[in-house]
């Protein structure tokens, strides 16, 4: 079986969630430990896991006020153990009067980041398209690699 890297697998018998990095592997939990085996031991241990559909969900993250959450779609991928929400406009808008490096360029249709310790300058984030039961979406990768959390509100 060739592997792609990064690819999500599923244990053949616990169905644990691994991404494979390289001939090494670890559980999605960003406190798994990295592990290794032969290849034909893995190929026989673990098979492709399903794509898991996207799904609206309320997130935030530690640095927004404790009562702002925004709807969000996430797939089930993490970043370190962290959800990887997509946001529609409207939820961008919502972040963006929250998060003061946060702006939205409409005749761009993307917003820019502006985080004043980066060493790259301000990060544009344009739209993309997902599909959520059966409706076509179109969301932004706000703040991608950012500790987002599933909200309690």
């Amino acid at each position: 079986m060739p592997i792609s890297i990064p690819q999500r697998f599923q244990h053949n018998e616990t169905g644990e969630h691994v991404v494979v990095v390289g001939v090494q592997f670890q559980g999605e939990s960003s406190s798994a430990p990295l592990q290794s085996m032969p290849r034909a031991k893995f190929a026989a241990s673990f098979s492709i896991a399903a794509r898991v559909p996207y799904a609206p969900r309320m997130v935030t993250g530690e640095w927004l006020p404790d009562s702002v959450a925004v709807l969000a779609y996430c797939d089930g991928q993490t970043w370190n153990g962290w959800l990887m929400p997509l946001f529609p406009i409207e939820s961008g808008l919502a972040l963006a009067e929250q998060m003061p490096g946060l702006q939205y360029d409409a005749a761009g249709d993307a917003f820019v980041l502006c985080d004043s310790e980066s060493d790259y300058g301000p990060l544009r984030i344009e739209s993309q398209e997902i599909l959520c039961n059966g409706t076509r979406l179109k969301v932004y990768g706000i703040g991608d690699g950012f500790c987002w959390e599933a909200s309690p509100l």
